[in-house]
């Protein structure tokens, strides 16, 4: 009978659908739910064929009397004034189809509405079983997540990109416990990776999703990090001060560079005396010349295997200080030099400056001379028409006076 009545539902939604007349709601777990009928008559008859309704009558409305024919609805089912059914904090039996048929005169409209329940999980979690493999050795990690209904979708994700368990060297097994009362799913899958290669970064994530438009539908898990075991084989100390030497003053680095991974435990001497330092770089923020020395790092590894490197250097002298200013609003810089350079330069400039107007002076005494003697020859040849000359004679004779004048000025002067 339950059958029967499953297949006459689904068959009864189907060929409504297609008249354009079926209707669905996806919710929450929890929330309220309003399935319209919004075809009010003299009676309203609703159905449903869910889990908790077993294909059985709901509720009915006639001439004003209503009464709830399903136990598992009695507290939580009420019929609004247009004759829409309400139902309140939905569980997880209420997923299924819901059929209101109306009597308004000789016609029973019907509508079926498809109600779709779910319960989002809560957030993904990874468990690495182990932090470090070595290349060619297979990498297990667990990603759960629980109390979800239905059960999602569950998808890994390495450096972004999705993982699928029909690759090479990739094996997914997915795992779903379901809760008989609650009907809620956990959700456990295990990832095996093998690495074949170096890589610099082996980044792991699961989702979970459902085909649901709630932003909750997709849930991430937190990136975790898989490192790769490289044994030791190279060491290296390096000495930087941003300087091609080093001097008192300087902040300086002493880093012991290896390619090991993860990073191996180290242990520093200075002049044969130990050191307390435990990590791979030595920082001297303002060195001084105690500093100076020979410094030795030995690094071991996970497989104790033991390298070590040393570097001798020396501090000197602290650097002469100069000063430079920024001009406002120019993208140009004036370097100043130490005082005895400024006092040397102050020097050369007076120099110059003394010159430069001595010049000016002589000038200017040369000019005066000229226009006082243009203008008195000026006042002697008029008072001279009368004289009569003839060319050459009268050319002689000014060049004669002019020069004259100048020297005669000169000498009263």
């Amino acid at each position: 009978m339950k059958g029967s009545l499953r297949i006459t539902a689904l068959i009864a939604w189907i060929c409504i659908s297609c008249a354009g007349s079926m209707h669905m709601l996806t919710l929450r777990i929890g929330e309220d739910a309003t399935l319209p009928c919004h075809q009010a008559g003299s009676a309203v008859e609703w159905k449903a064929d869910t889990s908790g309704t077993r294909g059985m009558e709901l509720f009915s409305s006639l001439k004003g009397e209503t009464k709830t024919l399903n136990s598992n609805y009695s507290t939580r089912i009420s019929l609004s004034s247009d004759g829409s059914l309400v139902l309140s904090s939905l569980k997880w039996f209420d997923q299924g189809l819901y059929q209101c048929s109306t009597t308004s005169g000789s016609q029973t409209p019907t509508r079926i509405i498809y109600l779709h329940t779910y319960q989002p999980p809560t957030k993904p979690e990874i468990t690495m079983i182990r932090n470090h493999v070595k290349v060619d050795d297979p990498a297990e990690m667990i990603c759960t997540s629980e109390d979800g209904y239905p059960a999602g979708n569950l998808t890994w994700y390495k450096n972004g990109r999705i993982l699928k368990g029909t690759e090479e060297d990739v094996s997914i097994k997915n795992f779903i416990i379901l809760d008989q009362k609650t009907q809620l799913s956990s959700m456990k899958s295990v990832l095996s990776y093998t690495p074949r290669e170096v890589e610099e970064e082996l980044s792991f994530k699961c989702h979970i999703s459902y085909d649901i438009t709630d932003p909750i539908s997709i849930q991430e898990s937190d990136k975790r990090t898989l490192e790769l075991i490289h044994p030791l084989k190279h060491i290296t100390l390096l000495l930087n001060s941003g300087f091609d030497d080093i001097r008192e003053g300087d902040k300086v680095t002493l880093k012991c560079k290896t390619d090991a991974r993860p990073l191996p435990s180290f242990v520093w001497t200075k002049d044969a005396v130990y050191l307390d330092v435990k990590n791979e770089t030595i920082v001297f923020p303002s060195i001084t010349k105690r500093d100076a020395g020979d410094y030795k790092c030995v690094a071991t590894d996970e497989e104790f295997t033991e390298l070590s490197g040393s570097i001798l250097f020396t501090v000197g002298d602290k650097r002469q200080e100069t000063r430079i200013i920024k001009i406002a609003n120019l993208d140009s810089y004036e370097e100043i030099q130490p005082e005895s350079s400024v006092s040397s330069s102050l020097n050369r400039s007076g120099m110059i400056i003394g010159v430069l107007g001595a010049l000016i002076l002589v000038a200017f005494i040369l000019a005066a001379v000229y226009w006082l003697c243009y203008h008195q020859k000026k006042s002697q040849g008029s008072k001279e028409e009368n004289v009569v000359l003839n060319g050459v004679e009268a050319g002689n004779a000014d060049f004669a006076e002019d020069k004259n004048c100048t020297t005669d000025y000169l000498g009263e002067k």
